[in-house]
């Protein structure tokens, strides 16, 4: 079986998980990436709180992990994402962008 999953994440805003918009960014990275020929699976842990049970199932098809976050609470969550993908497959490449970690 060829691996040639991307998994992109996008962390809560807000600890009270009030902000609920569609995460743009990843929609169009996604769009990108799956017309390049790559399978795309997009996470916004906002309306899927318990992601890490996806992310079982999923991981050992992937070829990168993408985290997407501001400086602030979604830190918080990336880091716990990133952590978890981590202890499943070591060896899988963990990235993260967006505006902050890209300045």
């Amino acid at each position: 079986m060829k691996k040639n999953l991307v998994i992109l994440f996008y962390p809560k805003t807000e600890k009270e998980n009030v902000s609920k918009n569609i995460p743009l960014a990843l929609l169009k990275l996604g769009s990108e990436l799956k017309g390049a020929g790559f399978d795309v699976a997009v996470i916004d842990e906002r309306f899927e709180e318990n992601y890490k049970d996806y992310l079982k199932d999923i991981l050992n098809k992937a070829i990168f992990f993408g985290v997407s976050a501001m400086t602030g609470y979604q830190i918080y969550g990336g880091l716990k994402a990133s952590s978890f993908v981590k202890k499943i497959n070591r060896n899988l490449t963990v990235v993260w962008g967006g505006w902050h970690p890209s300045i």
